[in-house]
């Protein structure tokens, strides 16, 4: 019983740590996402 403890603790914190991979991935998404605005937004300005 005490294997099954720590066999679900450690997959739960490495499923914890793939959530937080993703959440820094979306992230680093948005910030391209952002940066494209503003450049489209630029080159529609200076056009």
């Amino acid at each position: 019983e005490e294997f099954v403890l720590l066999d679900n603790e450690a997959m739960l914190t490495t499923e914890k740590e793939g959530i937080e991979e993703i959440r820094q991935q979306l992230g680093e998404v948005n910030e391209i996402y952002e940066d494209l605005g503003v450049v489209i937004h630029d080159q529609g300005v200076t056009t």
